[in-house]
């Protein structure tokens, strides 16, 4: 590994496996040394302020543009942005459930920027799933949140990518879906990302789309 964006790259499979392990806080770090070898600063405990930023960032580079339009977004082709991207996407679950209210929406939010400042990619659709996540519940407008999370299943069935296939189905289903559908229309969205988990090899996205579709499965 001679270049900072293959190291980078090797801590996004750090970043993976430490969650897998459940080794959240390490999962962390390594996402945050991997994006700061790429120019990102991340902070380990981001403030109020730094959201805000953050959400005037995705704001200013959202511009006339509408959520559904995103849809046909140049292609990202830089290696660093890529890596990047997958940094941020692989420290979700870990941001999630660390208990930090501030360090989820900042994550997502960067997501989202850098997937309005640079275009589409698998990430991307995947980025924009989170943010749907985020619109639905935090920030209060799950009508805005559904087009998003829409947004994401459409980008990643366009882009035929079966690898974070489980992942975007499983945020969609879990997070965005039941806020504008009937709670019991959630367990084919579920079934959709069991099975794509078997066909990529995503163990984890696979585990919590078992364990949500039994807890949620009305029958």
């Amino acid at each position: 590994v001679r270049t900072d964006v293959e190291k980078a790259e090797v801590l996004a499979r750090r970043t993976r496996q430490y969650a897998t392990l459940g080794r959240m806080g390490d999962s962390i770090q390594a996402a945050i040394a991997g994006l700061a070898l790429l120019g990102i600063h991340f902070p380990a405990n981001p403030t109020r302020d730094d959201i805000e930023l953050e959400v005037r960032a995705v704001e200013t580079n959202l511009g006339a543009r509408s959520v559904e339009e995103l849809l046909d977004a140049p292609r990202v082709t830089a290696p660093d942005v890529l890596v990047a991207m997958r940094l941020l996407m692989e420290i979700f679950p870990a941001a999630f459930l660390s208990g930090s209210g501030d360090l989820f929406p900042f994550l997502v939010l960067k997501s989202v920027t850098l997937a309005l400042e640079h275009g589409t990619s698998p990430e991307t659709a995947f980025a924009y799933a989170t943010f749907g996540m985020l619109l639905c519940g935090a920030l209060g407008d799950p009508a805005l949140g559904f087009r998003y999370g829409k947004l994401a299943v459409a980008m990643n069935d366009m882009l035929d990518d079966i690898a974070l296939k489980s992942r975007v189905l499983y945020v969609y289903a879990m997070f965005v879906h039941h806020w504008n559908e009937h709670w019991s229309s959630m367990t084919p969205w579920f079934r959709k990302g069991i099975e794509a988990g078997y066909q990529s090899g995503d163990l984890l996205y696979l585990a919590y789309s078992a364990q949500d579709c039994i807890i949620w499965d009305p029958r």
